[in-house]
């Protein structure tokens, strides 16, 4: 009879270890996954608030929102379902990037013109896509243990010699894209496991094991049978929310090289209309020198 109930408390006792081990390790691997997703946010925000910056150069010297859409209209592109405008609109402009030359002024501005529209174009697509870089660590390596008599002096063992290299690491940035395609992973996971193991019933089932508590609250009235919608409410995962970071979604550009002639022939039409208003934003935008080739002025 002592054999049996101690087997049976060997038992009870594994079971119940194993019902926490799975309870509380999926709800500890989101929380490492959510705290990994929140550090992330803040390269996306980075990312969003270089892009309208970019933007919003375009829009000064397209003369404003009515200019910035004629360009977009005439490349092709539908900013208006993306709120372009409104995000740019309390954005100061920067310029970031040296006049190009031109033997006049309208060619200059064309030449401008495009250049800025690559600097929006890369912008863009950073943001919404992430974008690839290398990052380099040190390796340690050992040799091998030297054979006796090769001169190893004091008895020193060759292990205890390590030489360093340098290893590459090939990763990409989180976009905005990934970045909602991750939230929405994570909150499948999060409903997964609410649904899978809610509080209430890890706790009803741990509690039906127990024999002599569940007598002794029978006996006194007590027990939390009345309290699983409360408990559930409760101790369930919560669902992150998606749209904290960055700046919304933003339209993907056509590729420069594909409609960099329709940008100049735009230009040119513009500033054979805008010429004077045109050369006086790039007067004030030249005296601000404190954002002067410095694209990161308004991250």
């Amino acid at each position: 009879m002592v054999k049996q109930e101690s087997f049976t408390s060997l038992l009870h006792d594994e079971v119940m270890s194993e019902m926490a081990d799975n309870f509380f390790s999926a709800r500890k691997a989101i929380d490492d996954e959510i705290d990994l997703f929140e550090a992330k946010e803040a390269d996306v925000a980075l990312a969003g608030q270089r892009a309208l910056c970019s933007c919003a150069l375009l829009y000064a010297l397209l003369q404003g929102e009515e200019g910035a859409q004629a360009l977009f209209d005439a490349i092709g592109v539908d900013v208006a379902s993306y709120g372009l405008h409104f995000k740019v609109r309390n954005v100061e402009p920067c310029l970031f990037l040296r006049l190009p030359w031109g033997i006049t002024r309208k060619r200059r501005f064309a030449g401008l013109l495009v250049r800025v529209y690559q600097h929006v174009y890369s912008a863009f697509d950073r943001y919404l896509n992430g974008s690839g870089y290398t990052s380099y660590h040190a390796v340690q390596t050992y040799a091998l243990p030297e054979t006796k008599g090769s001169g190893q002096e004091n008895g020193a063992s060759s292990f205890d010699k390590m030489s360093g290299m340098m290893g590459k690491v090939r990763s990409r940035t989180v976009g905005w894209k990934r970045y909602i395609a991750w939230c929405d992973e994570i909150n499948a996971r999060i409903e997964e496991v609410n649904l899978n193991q809610p509080p209430s019933q890890v706790l009803g089932m741990a509690r039906s094991m127990d024999v002599v508590g569940l007598a002794q609250e029978k006996a006194s009235g007590g027990g939390v049978d009345g309290l699983v919608a409360s408990m559930d409410r409760t101790l369930c995962l919560r669902p992150i929310a998606c749209h904290l970071a960055g700046v919304g979604s933003l339209p993907a550009l056509p590729d420069p090289e594909e409609v960099e002639s329709a940008i100049r022939q735009f230009a040119m039409s513009f500033y054979t209309r805008e010429h004077h208003a045109v050369d006086k934003t790039i007067a004030d935008l030249e005296r601000a020198l404190d954002c002067m080739l410095n694209p990161d002025a308004c991250s």
